[in-house]
């Protein structure tokens, strides 16, 4: 059923007539949960465009969290927040307009489809829907725990994500039409494949065991729960690519829940795409662009765009796989379990092309004492100085995985809330460091960087980076072991 003919059943369902509205040329039907209780068609409207432009509202937290004020057009009467990456250049107002009513459009949509799906599992909620980005997020959490909890047939659970997967290939075309790319195309046709392969095979092969255990990881997986694919044995992934001489991909494996901890205090997680400050969307643990399963990039981080948990998990390991590992490569020695963890976190911090050829990588090669204190030639931005600063301190034992569990990943609470003059000797009232003849900043104070940790702790944290990670990960942190599992991302 069109999106359309739903709608209009759930005003015949209640004996009514289905009411339109026109914005942009496009004549919208409106659910019907805004017409109960209306006292008019003018009172419908006003709820209605209140909901369906609410992404007007999340676009404004981008300028608030820079601390500045919204920028706002107005286009047929209505008002549109400009994207923040759009502040500064010069836009015309109805790109603009067209931009933000096509968020609000796909947000109407896929209101709708949730609420099929949600009717479709369990008939007996009755859900009619409602479109704001709250109402979108608490339907999205339904559809998936009914899809894990109520369907517990697991042949019947394959066809239904098969379905999904023929719904979105042919939707996706059909609402792309004659623009789309041969890249894009190639990515839908994989997908209507992929699920016609399924619908066909699913019941005839759904009892055998190989097939049960699949479905069964795939409804941990839309559960949120970590299963045993959660991980990449990186050794065995990468090492067939290169000679590992010195054995850093195995500590690499070795050390991985310590680095899922320290890339967690330093990048954060963050379920929408956000901007950081130099034009970068960033979404998930610190993602500007997204990897497939292939290892192909696969276009950046857009406005708007959402992931989940275990996606910006697999997102990062599949990051560092392809561009991390290469560049650890370039080490030539062995690395001790922490100094490989600095070293990747390290490429978060300034990225895989300062780091591949960087003065930091040859002096960890050579065993000079002075690499980490040489990562502050990268603090153009006080936000890198102070993540290095916490990467270094980590790989000296001034800070440990356990302490940083329990500190802070949102702003106020992690180590974006220190002062440069914390963390490195700085003339007096100046947040600019002295630096030496190297051009490295002088004096990093790592035991400072250790006390500012404990001491954020002890004052109370809200948001623990514990909160956003595995539950194994920091079970393993916790019993003081960091254990790795071979995974079953082999054929990727």
């Amino acid at each position: 059923m069109n999106y359309r003919n739903f709608l209009k059943n759930e005003y015949s369902e209640a004996g009514q007539t289905p009411w339109q509205i026109k914005i942009r040329g496009k004549l919208l039907t409106v659910p019907y949960f805004y017409s109960l209780d209306a006292a008019d068609k003018q009172e419908i409207a006003t709820r209605f465009c209140k909901d369906f432009f609410d992404v007007n509202d999340r676009l404004a937290r981008e300028y608030r969290k820079h601390g500045e004020k919204p920028l706002v057009v107005e286009s047929e009467g209505q008002k549109y927040v400009v994207p923040y990456r759009y502040a500064g250049r010069s836009y015309h107002t109805d790109e603009i307009a067209e931009k933000v009513f096509d968020k609000c459009l796909r947000k109407y949509h896929r209101a709708i489809s949730l609420t099929q799906k949600i009717n479709r599992l369990a008939p007996e909620e009755e859900q009619i829907v409602s479109i704001s980005e709250e109402s979108c997020r608490r339907s999205r959490r339904k559809y998936e725990k009914l899809l894990a909890g109520k369907i517990m047939d697991t042949a019947a659970r394959g066809l239904i994500k098969a379905g999904e997967f023929l719904a979105a290939g042919a939707r996706s075309v059909c609402e792309k039409g004659l623009g789309i790319d041969v890249a894009r195309m190639k990515r839908y046709v994989k997908r209507t494949i992929i699920g016609t392969a399924i619908v066909g095979g699913s019941y005839l092969a759904g009892q055998h065991p190989f097939v049960q255990q699949k479905l069964k990881d795939l409804s941990e997986h839309v559960a949120g729960k970590e299963t045993t694919e959660s991980k990449m044995c990186f050794a065995e992934i990468c090492g067939s690519k290169y000679d590992d001489k010195y054995g850093n991909l195995q500590t690499l494996d070795k050390a991985y829940d310590d680095l899922c901890v320290v890339l967690a205090s330093l990048e954060g997680f963050h379920r929408e795409a956000f901007d950081d400050g130099l034009g970068n969307w960033t979404i998930g643990y610190g993602s500007t662009f997204y990897i497939d399963e292939n290892g192909r990039d696969a276009g950046k981080i857009q406005p708007g765009d959402e992931i989940t948990a275990e996606e910006a998990f697999m997102q990062k390991q599949r990051y560092i796989a392809k561009y991390m590992v290469p560049c650890l490569m370039r080490v030539q020695r062995s690395l001790s379990e922490k100094e490989v963890v600095g070293f990747i976190a390290t490429g978060f911090c300034i990225g895989q092309n300062e780091l591949r050829n960087s003065r930091f990588l040859k002096l960890l090669s050579e065993g000079d004492t002075q690499a980490w204190q040489s990562l502050s030639v990268y603090g153009k931005q006080a936000g890198v100085r102070k993540r290095t600063a916490l990467t270094g301190a980590y790989v000296k034992g001034e800070v440990s995985t356990r302490d940083l569990l329990d500190f802070g990943w949102k702003n106020g609470e992690n180590v974006y809330g220190a002062e440069i003059s914390d963390f490195y000797k700085c003339p007096e009232g100046s947040q600019i460091p002295y630096k030496n003849a190297q051009g490295f900043c002088r004096d990093v104070y790592y035991d400072k960087v250790g006390d500012y940790v404990r001491g954020t702790i002890a004052r109370g944290v809200k948001n623990p980076v514990r909160d956003i990670l595995p539950v194994s990960v920091v079970n393993n942190i916790e019993k003081g072991r960091s254990v790795y599992s071979l995974a079953a991302n082999r054929e990727r």
